[in-house]
């Protein structure tokens, strides 16, 4: 994608710690969009044209009031690195688990109850951190997170150690 020189062209944007409580739909006018700081704000949702952001590879959206995310979020193929933590997610879209070039995924302190039966598609993460939140079971899939380095998944609803914890060797963290 060619980006003239505009504000269209703009690869960062940061506008975290403010009160905002929506984004405009224009929001989908920055194509060459890479990171986009949205941390510290009051967002309870977010405009379905935020999935027309293709380029986008950093979104932090934490300490918001997210419950949902749209399920087009898989559309974002190129994100690399995700912070939903601190908001209210008690689930994950199905299409979330298109996001296979996710390398970093935080969703601690959310209400989660379950990850998506597919998480394991998500074979480049190597920062996972899930704690915080109401899991009672790791779906099977997770086994197939091998090049998972950090995993935080304290203050669950974990009863036992998941079986897939040990197919994980490359666990440091």
């Amino acid at each position: 994608m060619v980006c003239a020189t505009s504000l269209t062209a703009l690869p960062f944007l940061y506008l975290g710690n403010n009160q905002l409580t929506a984004l405009p739909s224009s929001i989908n006018a920055l194509t060459c969009l890479e990171s986009l700081h949205l941390y510290d704000n009051a967002l309870t949702a977010l405009p379905p044209s935020l999935v027309s952001l293709v380029t986008l590879e950093v979104l932090l959206l934490e300490n918001n009031a997210l419950r949902a995310l749209p399920d087009a979020i898989g559309a974002l193929t190129r994100l690399q690195t995700l912070d939903l933590s601190g908001n209210k997610l008690g689930s994950l879209p199905p299409s979330f688990t298109s996001l296979v070039a996710m390398e970093n995924l935080y969703l601690n302190n959310n209400v989660l109850g379950a990850l998506p039966d597919a998480i394991g598609a998500l074979t480049a993460l190597t920062e996972l951190s899930i704690s915080g939140n109401a899991l009672t079971a790791l779906p099977p899939s997770f086994a197939s997170l091998v090049a998972l380095e950090t995993l935080y998944i304290s203050n669950n609803k974990l009863v036992a150690v998941p079986d897939a914890i040990g197919a994980l060797t490359c666990l440091t963290d």
